[in-house]
């Protein structure tokens, strides 16, 4: 199961600033956000179940905010109680036709926990257990499970931060590879037109999450598009990228675009099921109609491996930031982000990331 632990950096950010925590305060919580939610989606399976992957941002924010707050055991445990018990999010955010709340999802989440630590800071308790509950989360969320906390990152074992990739296109990560393997073979022929067929390769849960609906080769909406395996490959491979301005309205409604995509089908390969790890590989292959075929696979697209961190993030920033900030107010920001933990002054590089600064 994906999950997007970058979105519980916000979250950690406006504690510190109101807390006034140090960098290294700041950058501890953010490594604790991510160990903790990325030790429970390889823990948990609760996708399958009809769950979202932000019932694990939950403990991961409230730990996180209570530990810039310097809270107890004892009242970490009553955040993480509070924070579970009533926000459970259900996954019909991510199937079938996608709508806003996708992109507000983790959001709501890292607000609720971030409320539940403050709530257990005031004396306030939660539910318990949580977990092992008669009607705790194991029964009724997840079904029964392990976590080794044993391999929870520490000093001498690796924190699973490391492992996390940054996704190279503004698009479901079961179609960053899509995009790379569609430009390949679309640049081995002279005109898409020639194309008779197009299959898509992917895993269980690509397959799944990004080509199993009819609503992925009918996207009206950019949240839709921007999960359809069917949809990202055909632009990838008429427009050489995928960029934000790939989900235009205009753009979801261009006739050969949805002429080209009722030429594509999705299928599960269990060899690149099997293959999941650190990375999400896919396979396209196409067809002419004289019966040959041409075949491209990837298997890294801004995951662990395929470059370093400074690049991608240099390369990904400055395509996402649109017309927000300058180019020189990006790379100054990119620099102080660069320098975090030598940061003395949290609320100030918060300034320079607001829209409304003019510094």
């Amino acid at each position: 199961m994906a999950g997007h632990p970058s979105d519980h950096i916000a979250a950690c950010l406006a504690v510190a600033e109101s807390e006034r925590s140090s960098a290294a305060e700041l950058i501890t919580a953010i490594v604790l956000a991510y160990e903790i939610n990325c030790r429970l989606i390889d823990a948990f399976d609760v996708t399958s179940r009809g769950w979202d992957a932000p019932v694990f941002s939950l403990p991961a924010v409230a730990l996180a905010a209570g530990k810039l707050m310097k809270l107890p055991p004892a009242q970490l445990a009553q955040a993480v109680s509070l924070a579970i018990n009533d926000h459970i999010p259900m996954a019909q955010t991510r199937v079938q036709a996608l709508s806003d709340w996708k992109g507000l999802a983790d959001a709501e989440a890292g607000r609720n926990a971030v409320f539940a630590a403050l709530l257990a800071r005031a004396g306030l308790t939660g539910p318990a257990p949580i977990f092992e509950g008669n009607s705790g989360f194991f029964k009724q969320i997840s079904g029964p499970a392990e976590v080794d906390v044993a391999a929870f990152g520490r000093r001498g074992v690796p924190f699973r931060i490391h492992q996390c990739g940054i996704k190279a296109y503004p698009a479901v990560v079961y179609a960053q590879t899509a995009v790379v393997a569609g430009v390949e073979v679309a640049r081995k022929l002279v005109s898409l037109d020639r194309i008779a067929a197009i299959e898509i390769a992917t895993t269980k849960r690509g397959y799944q999450r990004a080509g199993s609906e009819p609503e992925k080769w009918t996207p009206d909406t950019r949240e839709t598009a921007d999960h359809s395996l069917p949809y990202i490959t055909a632009r990838a491979m008429f427009d050489g990228d995928i960029t934000n301005d790939s989900y235009l309205p205009a753009k979801l409604r261009e006739p050969r675009i949805l002429a080209f995509m009722r030429k594509i089908t999705v299928k599960e390969d269990p060899a690149l099921t099997a293959r999941v790890g650190a990375m999400v590989p896919t396979r396209v292959t196409r067809s002419s109609p004289t019966g040959s075929a041409f075949r491209a696979s990837r298997r890294r697209a801004g995951f662990p491996g395929a470059a370093d961190e400074q690049s991608g993030s240099r390369k990904k920033i400055p395509r996402q930031r649109g017309r927000a900030l300058a180019r020189e107010r990006t790379d100054a920001v990119l620099r102080d982000l660069w320098a975090l933990d030598r940061t003395q002054d949290i609320a100030a590089l918060l300034g320079k990331l607001s829209l409304q600064s003019n510094s």
